[in-house]
C-alpha cells in the first residue's frame, strides 16, 4: 500500500525533530531513516539500507546507493586553484579544453539528507513500492 499524503506528513514531521526515527520497506529493502547530528548543532537524515551502510556504496555506484542516496558532485580543485589555473592558462582566452581539465567534477553517493522533500521525490522517482513500517521510536 503505497504511503498517503498523510503519512508522508506524519514523517516529515518525525524526521524535523532531533533523533527522529522512521523505517520504511521499499522494494523489499528495510530501510531506516534516523536523524543523525552532521557537525556542530547540524542534524541530518542518515539513510541505512537492512541497518547498515558501507562506505564502499558511495563510490561503486551499487543499486542500493542509487536507489536510496543522493548523487553529489564536487570539483576536484578548490576555486582559488582554479582561478589560478586558468591564469596559467591564459585567463580570458583559455582553450576549451584546458578548461573543461579545470572544472573537473567527481560524483559520489551520500546518504545523508538535509532536505525530506527531496529525499521523497528520489525516493518515489527510483523505487517502485514504498510502505510505512514505523514511525517513530518502536516501544
Amino acid at each position: 500500500m503505497p504511503i498517503t499524503k498523510e503519512q508522508w506528513k506524519e514523517i516529515e514531521g518525525q524526521l524535523s525533530l532531533t533523533w527522529g526515527s522512521v523505517d520504511l520497506k521499499i522494494d523489499g529493502y528495510n530501510i531506516n531513516l534516523r536523524v543523525e547530528p552532521q557537525k556542530a548543532r547540524t542534524y541530518a537524515v542518515m539513510v541505512y539500507i537492512d541497518s547498515k551502510f558501507e562506505w564502499k556504496w558511495a563510490f561503486d555506484g551499487t543499486e542500493e546507493a542509487k536507489r536510496f542516496c543522493k548523487t553529489v558532485s564536487k570539483f576536484m580543485f578548490k576555486p582559488k586553484e582554479r582561478a589560478v589555473m586558468v591564469k596559467m592558462h591564459g585567463g580570458k582566452r583559455c582553450p576549451k579544453a584546458d578548461l573543461e581539465h579545470i572544472n573537473r567534477k567527481f560524483f559520489f553517493h551520500s546518504p545523508v539528507w538535509n532536505n525530506v522533500a527531496a529525499m521523497r521525490r528520489h525516493f518515489e522517482k527510483n523505487n517502485q513500492s514504498l510502505d510505512v513500517v514505523n514511525i517513530g521510536y518502536a516501544p
